[in-house]
């Protein structure tokens, strides 16, 4: 259920006496419905989290920058998978940052539910979600797992891993995996390599991706975002818009003394408008 109750990963947790002089960060439990491509509950999620916003740069984490995949890389992945005929596979790596060590000690807090006394608090060992340095360890770990068995890194883009021969293209976004190849095998063994040193869900053909909708045919392979535009059309109020050829008559004069009467959402949609 819960990454305190995660095989292999309590070990690493260990419940102790507080130490003196010692500052601690708290903890809580996380919950998440994880949906499909259509919004529908697939999974449930319980999860503990470190408080991470009382982390001390410099005392209890140095770097936090971790990269994922582009979603033009991606794009340009799936382009060149169609071309040279190659099936786009996934899988997910379980509660991926359990698995990188930490460089810092940090204690933290028992969270709600987990029995000890009031002197009681845990000495992380692990990585752990909430904490700053969590994903960037987690995406060293991997990178260090892919180039370790065969596979080299894109020089131009730090989520994209390749074998010599070209074969195979990995690209990684987060606990993701997306691996593009016409030999079925070579993925499966990628799969095989891994389960030995994560957990990871079963192997399957990519269906969606970073909010990508992806149907592969005998001769092709077709990517939408219907679905996320739809979704971002329902959050602005912008179902009944009608379609226009371009965004504005070249003829309005703008009011440039207030070009955004509600900020934050202009700053939301130009979000949102960035990831299609």
């Amino acid at each position: 259920m819960g990454t305190y109750r995660n095989p292999g990963i309590n070990h690493s947790k260990p419940i102790i006496k507080r130490p003196s002089g010692i500052r601690t960060i708290g903890s809580k439990w996380v919950f998440r419905t994880k949906t499909d491509i259509s919004g529908q509950p697939i999974r449930f999620k319980a999860r503990i989290c470190a408080k991470g916003f009382k982390q001390r740069k410099g005392i209890d984490y140095f770097e936090t920058s971790s990269p994922v995949v582009n979603i033009y890389t991606l794009r340009i992945l799936l382009a060149i998978a169609a071309f040279l005929k190659y099936k786009v596979y996934q899988l997910d790596v379980v509660q991926a940052y359990l698995n990188s060590d930490l460089d810092v000690d940090i204690f933290m807090e028992l969270p709600p539910g987990i029995e000890g006394d009031k002197n009681d608090v845990m000495h992380l060992k692990k990585s752990l979600y909430g904490l700053k340095q969590s994903g960037r360890n987690w995406n060293i770990d991997l990178t260090n797992w892919l180039t370790s068995n065969g596979l080299e890194r894109c020089p131009h883009e730090e989520c994209l891993f390749a074998n010599k021969d070209r074969t195979v293209i990995v690209a990684i976004y987060v606990d993701n995996l997306i691996i593009a190849t016409k030999n079925e095998e070579l993925a499966r063994k990628i799969h095989k390599d891994i389960n030995k040193t994560y957990e990871t869900t079963d192997l399957e053909l990519a269906t969606h991706v970073i909010g990508i909708e992806i149907r592969q045919e005998k001769d092709r392979i077709a990517a939408t975002q219907e679905h996320k535009i739809r979704k971002m059309l329902e959050d602005f109020n912008m179902t009944d818009a009608n379609p226009k050829d371009t965004p504005i008559d070249a003829k309005i004069s703008p009011d440039l003394t207030n070009p955004f009467k509600d900020q934050k959402k202009g700053l939301k949609i130009f979000k949102r408008n960035n990831q299609l």
